[in-house]
């Protein structure tokens, strides 16, 4: 079917580029010299790999021949003091503190937890404050901004308030130091901005 323009008339194409009346063919003139065309490819036919089956694991009885149960060990039984019995210490194994001065003082223990800020995501430390109670230590280093105490208490914590009742100061515990002989802990304090009320542990 003919292509026809807008008018009807057929459209006839302008004929051959004139830029093809120069070119030859290769079926044409001169035999056309070929480089590296007389070789025959090699084609390789890929061969499935074969399945690896996995190593057979031996019987667990064959490595336990002639294998004899070793006799279990008896534990002696731990010697404990009896409740209420007072554990003599050595006095080469004492403090040099338990030479000091007794008193009264004050702790409200303190409870330190890291919690954090889901809506800023940065963390920040919550202090949650325990019962009170009393105990007997041995102050062995005080000043107007630190204060040092000698006890065989073990649970008062990092943070905890400390009331002297013979200065009438507070103080917050900074840090722990246990004694070199193992008898008795050293605790370090500093001025408290916190100041708690032990009037219900003074006994009347």
């Amino acid at each position: 079917m003919a292509i026809r323009r807008k008018d009807g008339s057929v459209y006839k194409l302008r004929g051959p580029n004139k830029l093809l009346t120069s070119q030859e063919f290769w079926s044409q003139g001169d035999k056309l010299l070929t480089h590296n065309f007389d070789r025959i490819a090699k084609i390789i036919i890929d061969t499935p790999t074969p399945a690896i089956q996995p190593p057979s694991k031996p019987a667990l009885s064959a490595g336990l021949d002639g294998f004899k149960p070793q006799e279990e060990l008896k534990q002696e039984p731990l010697k404990t003091a009896p409740v209420g019995e007072k554990v003599s210490i050595p006095p080469e194994d004492q403090s040099p503190f338990r030479s000091h001065d007794r008193c009264w003082l004050y702790c409200l223990p303190a409870n330190v937890s890291k919690v954090m800020d889901r809506l800023y995501e940065e963390d920040y430390v919550r202090i949650q404050y325990k019962d009170p109670f009393r105990f007997q230590g041995a102050i062995v280093g005080s000043s107007d901004v630190r204060m040092a105490f000698w006890t065989t208490v073990e649970h008062i914590t990092p943070r905890s308030i400390i009331f002297h009742p013979d200065t009438r100061r507070w103080w917050e515990v900074q840090d722990v130091a246990i004694e070199n002989t193992n008898d008795g802990i050293v605790y370090t304090c500093v001025p408290s901005s916190t100041t708690p009320d032990f009037s219900s542990l003074v006994p009347v």
